[in-house]
């Protein structure tokens, strides 16, 4: 999926025009509406797809205020008029804070697992957002041909130590050294991947940012995440150990059974889902592990898609080519 902007000058019910740098500005804020979340001019610079500058950023969003078609409030601009989402965000952006700290020194838990070689904070918190409930969501690079090894290692951490029950500890997506590159290339994917924030191994986190250079696609103004607080990577005693047992055929014979026993769990635990879908949303081979069992993308895509289709009715003018 992916989003195609329409050039030119676009009329509205009221007889307006708006140019096509406004509606790139209109779709980066329908997309984070999906999610209730106002944006500050700033963000909106960062998440439109155009290489422009912020003043032109900030001349389009007065112009789509007057225009009654965004809502400000303070510094935020949002499709909805209505200021309850500010006081909504800036609460889940407090909580993040708090929960900062506990994502870096989990991450350095994470990096002392066998075959770990990176690690970087996704999901909301990646956003500077989350609720009560949130997950600390992390993505993991591995040593190319251990990628099972880590991830079942990690896994086990979790339901034997932790009950299966530790908000702070969700590692959901795998990738190995040797295969940086995200494979589904959209919106959600590249918004995911621009705002991963790199927590240990930063060099590895710079060669997956030059690996994904088509994510400047959809976001060419957003700029790259401080490694200041990263994790450097420091020799492990106990984690060297493990590894130089398990490089050899035990590891390897290892590595391919777990993919196998994970792959037939989840086919027999999701078999409802579409095989499409399933595929995406538990992506299985050597060197990548997905699970996300809601299958977030999808919906996300989808919700953004009646959005769009509900704003364009309102407006009767034309966002997107196709979703």
């Amino acid at each position: 999926m992916s989003l195609e902007f329409a050039d030119g000058m676009l009329n509205t019910s009221q007889n307006n025009k708006i140019d096509a740098l406004s509606t790139k500005v209109l779709l980066s804020l329908l997309y984070f509406d999906v999610f209730k979340y106002p944006l500050t001019a700033q963000e909106v610079y960062h998440t439109t797809q155009s290489n422009t500058h912020l003043k032109q950023i900030q001349k389009s969003l007065n112009h789509l205020v007057e225009q009654k078609m965004l809502y400000q409030f303070d510094q935020f601009y949002s499709v909805q008029n209505n200021a309850q989402l500010v006081e909504r965000r800036l609460k889940g952006n407090e909580l993040a804070k708090k929960r900062l700290d506990k994502a870096y020194q989990m991450s350095a838990w994470i990096a002392r697992f066998p075959y770990v070689r990176a690690v970087c904070l996704s999901g909301s918190i990646s956003k500077n957002y989350m609720e009560e409930d949130s997950d600390i969501d992390y993505f993991v690079i591995t040593q190319a041909g251990r990628l099972w090894v880590a991830r079942t290692l990690l896994k086990l951490y979790r339901v034997i130590f932790l009950l299966n029950n530790d908000h702070n500890f969700c590692v959901n997506y795998f990738i190995d050294e040797k295969h940086l590159e995200i494979e589904e290339q959209n919106l959600f994917t590249a918004t995911e991947l621009v705002t991963t924030i790199p927590s240990y191994n930063p060099d590895l986190y710079s060669q997956f940012r030059t690996a994904n250079n088509w994510s400047q696609t959809h976001y060419p103004n957003f700029p790259m995440r401080s490694v200041e607080r990263t994790n450097k990577v420091r020799p492990d005693k106990i984690k060297n150990f493990l590894e130089k047992i398990l490089n050899t055929r035990l590891g390897e014979f290892l590595d391919t059974q777990f993919m196998k026993m994970t792959i037939r769990h989840w086919q027999r635990k999701f078999g409802h889902f579409d095989p499409e879908d399933l595929a995406i949303a538990f992506k299985s081979r050597k060197h990548v592990s997905k699970q996300h069992s809601n299958h977030f993308q999808r919906k996300i895509l989808d919700k953004l898609d009646a959005k769009i289709n509900a704003f364009e009715q309102e407006f009767q003018i034309q966002l997107r080519g196709e979703l």
